[in-house]
Order: C-alpha cells, then structure tokens, then sequence
C-alpha cells in the first residue's frame, strides 16, 4: 500500500520524504471528501426521488379520504330513506287534527 502511495506522489512530483503523518492527513482528506460527495448525493436522491412522491401520494390520499367520506355520507343518506320506505312514520310534533 506505501509503495502503491509513494509511486502516485512520485508521479505528481511530490518531491517531500513520505512520512506516516503525510500519508494519514491525505487519507483523511480524501475520506471527508468522499463522505461529503456521497452525503450529496443522497440528498440529490431523496430530494428528487423522495419528496416528488411523497407530495403525489399525499394528494392522492386526499382525495381518497374526501371520495371516502362523500360515499359514507352518501351511503348513510340511502339506507336512511330505504329505512323510511320500508316503513313509513311520520313523527309529529303536535296533534294536526286539534
């Protein structure tokens, strides 16, 4: 591994006697690089990926929910006037024939 680094500096002109402390700064460097590059690109993903459908989905389930509670609504209504058909009571407040 040293002499796979030694061989890179020497091909950039890295003239400096390659010490550990050297070799270690280089290795922090490229992995915060690294990890800063890939945290990027997670963001990119769940921003273009993520959000995009998150958003579709809650409309839909908007619209679901209100489709929904208009058939309750509307279903309630129905087995109440098939109630009343079935059998029919008027409820009176007063005697009408008084």
């Amino acid at each position: 591994m040293m002499n796979a680094v030694r061989k890179f500096l020497a091909k950039l002109k890295f003239n400096k006697s390659l010490t550990i402390e050297i070799v270690w700064t280089a290795e922090l460097v490229f992995s915060a690089i690294l990890i800063s590059l890939l945290l990027l690109g997670d963001l990119w993903l769940y921003k273009n990926f993520v959000l995009d459908k998150r958003s579709a989905n809650a409309a839909e389930n908007k619209a679901v929910s209100l489709k929904k509670n208009n058939l309750k609504k509307i279903g309630e209504q129905v087995r109440a006037e098939k109630a009343f058909l079935e059998n029919p009571a008027f409820i009176f407040t007063r005697d009408p024939f008084k």
